[in-house]
């Protein structure tokens, strides 16, 4: 027999005096009677939360967050919910030992791509009421009723959406809502972190696997620009109430062009459209190749030491910058990556009488031409193959065997750029 359990009685009760209590803001809240007693039921109930004035400014907040009624314009309004549903959820949240954290990603840029998935990743449109559930609206006018989001214009863009599981620490609610008072001050705050671009690991992975598209050759301005997107920014989303909220940029941090049309009256309308790089005729193939299977190469390819870092790094770096930093930053790709490779081909393995050789049955090498690189003074001869023009994604596709770890195919997607 399921036995329901529902959320404490006497923590349901004060939630239901708070809920009807006069409109206030977080602040005051915490000064109330009322309050104060439902936070010392929540430490009765969850020992593991330690208190203090930071534990009852993330409780409040959160209460905010799941819509109790005194701080999102009363009981009676549109973005309230029940006491029972506070409690139900609060009770998950102080329970949850990690959380569903969304990255949202607009493809500037982009031409209307196909709909594709590829791991934990998606690329696709969004209707304008898809986007309002996914940005979570309703959360989002909780948190600031002054925040806005423009779904209707959003709608006309491609997104990258990246989804990840994240552990809590163990801070508790305070460490979750406040995570910049419990850095280690230890640290070495002068340090140099060699492979940052800014970007969290999860969407630099992504954008990686969506590199490997080679825009290149399908662009419609390749004479131009190589690119077939650009990602101006990232919004993060997390499921934990207690995670802070903040508001959504603007549509206008987009490409925009002026436009116009001439109705069946002879009217002229002027609006704005998004500013697109065009994509040659019989490209979704090309941007399809992209899914769970070729995902799971490259998150193969991600655990070696050859494509981890720095080649990832560089690589991603390449597509952020421009003129000669983006430059440099290919060079730098293809020099890290053909160095360790050569390493890996002309060093046995320690107590093996084989060479590398031996381990990539099926194999057949296909690398741009390079000019003679040094690495450790050591002289790297340049592998003869095929070129960057004469490279095919078809031809890419058929390399069956293994360089250490990494599908034949994506080195020769990297390679022949």
């Amino acid at each position: 027999m399921n036995v329901t359990v529902g959320p404490p009685v006497d923590i349901l009760h004060e939630l239901e005096q708070l809920a009807w209590a006069p409109a206030t803001d977080v602040n005051h809240l915490q000064n109330t009677p009322a309050f104060l007693r439902f936070v010392e039921l929540c430490q009765t109930r969850y020992p593991h939360i330690r208190p203090g004035s930071m534990l009852r400014f993330s409780l409040a907040s959160a209460l905010r967050q799941l819509g109790l009624g005194c701080l999102v314009g009363g009981q009676g309004s549109g973005l309230a919910a029940s006491a029972t549903e506070i409690a139900d959820r609060l009770d998950k949240a102080m329970k949850s030992t990690a959380s569903k954290r969304l990255y949202l990603c607009p493809l500037d840029l982009a031409s209307h791509l196909p709909a594709i998935t590829f791991g934990p990743n998606q690329v696709r449109r969004f209707s304008a009421t898809e986007l309002e559930q996914l940005f979570d609206v309703l959360h989002l006018h909780r948190a600031n009723e002054n925040w806005s989001f423009d779904s209707g214009r959003f709608s006309e863009f491609n997104w990258l959406v990246v989804s990840e599981q994240v552990p809590h620490d163990d801070m508790g609610p305070e460490g979750r809502r406040l995570p910049g008072l419990f850095m280690d001050l230890g640290q070495d705050f002068g340090r140099i972190e060699p492979y940052k671009t800014g970007l969290p690991p999860a969407v630099e992975a992504a954008l990686f696997g969506l590199l490997t598209i080679p825009w290149e050759r399908i662009g419609g301005l390749r004479e131009m620009e190589w690119r077939g997107f650009g990602v101006p920014w990232v919004y993060t989303l997390d499921s934990d109430v207690f995670a802070r909220r903040v508001p959504p940029p603007s549509p206008d941090s987009l490409s925009w062009e002026p436009a116009g049309h001439i109705d069946a009256n002879g009217d002229e309308h002027e609006y704005e459209r998004p500013i697109t790089y065009p994509l040659d005729d019989g490209s979704d193939d090309e941007i399809t190749w992209l899914n769970d299977s070729a995902w799971s190469d490259i998150i193969s390819a991600r655990q070696t030491t050859l494509f981890d870092r720095p080649v990832a790094h560089f690589f991603i770096r390449g597509f952020q910058s421009d003129g000669v930093d983006e430059f440099l930053a290919h060079i730098s790709t293809i020099e890290a990556a053909l160095a360790y490779l050569w390493i890996m081909i002309n060093a046995p393995e320690e107590g093996s009488q084989e060479r590398i050789p031996a381990r990539r049955t099926g194999s057949r090498f296909a690398f741009p031409d390079c000019s003679t690189m040094v690495r450790s003074g050591t002289p790297i001869p340049s592998f003869s193959g095929l070129g960057a023009t004469s490279c095919t994604a078809n031809r890419w596709r058929t390399f069956p065997g293994t360089i250490d770890g990494v599908p034949e195919n994506l080195l020769g997607r990297l390679y022949a750029r």
